[in-house]
């Protein structure tokens, strides 16, 4: 009986000790935005274009149907492949309806403003003047993020991220 405990411990620890330590090389990709952050083309580090280019209608939704998509995509935020939503901070984003898949918190509603109390639209309903990189409120394109309430627009141009 004591041999078995002390075979298994044994067992235990070599299991736990961690394999040899390999090399990783690490790739850098540079995402090319559009005004409104959307990723409309990737390029390596030797400024190689990855492809597929991308191209968007207003709302969101992919023109053509490109062989592989990115995790990053309409207006530079997070796709999920399996729903086909863009994840936009507080909300999932149906680039297809033009619509937010859960209604906007009331809080965020203002009355001096009627596109605000539609609390599924994106962007005030015109996602060519406006951009919402939080999911909760409309502000305008990446030059002026002041007037964002919670965090800020997509800078136009270059955004560098590790890994693919």
């Amino acid at each position: 009986m004591r041999r078995t405990r002390i075979g298994v411990l044994c067992l235990g620890l070599v299991w736990m000790v961690p394999g040899v330590a390999t090399a990783q090389t690490e790739q850098v990709y540079y995402y090319h935005t559009d005004a409104v952050g959307s990723v409309r083309m990737i390029t390596d580090a030797n400024g190689q274009e990855i492809p597929p280019r991308y191209d968007y209608w207003p709302f969101g939704q992919v023109s053509g149907s490109p062989a592989e998509q990115d995790s990053r995509m309409f207006a530079g935020e997070e796709h999920d492949a399996e729903s086909q939503s863009d994840y936009l901070g507080a909300r999932y984003y149906q680039g297809q309806m033009g619509r937010f898949t859960t209604p906007d918190d009331p809080s965020y509603m203002d009355p001096a403003n009627p596109q605000s109390l539609n609390r599924y639209a994106y962007a005030n309903n015109n996602p060519l003047r406006w951009v919402d990189p939080t999911g909760h409120t409309p502000c305008p394109p990446p030059t002026d993020t002041s007037t964002c309430v919670e965090g800020t627009a997509p800078d136009i141009g270059l955004i560098q991220f590790s890994g693919r």
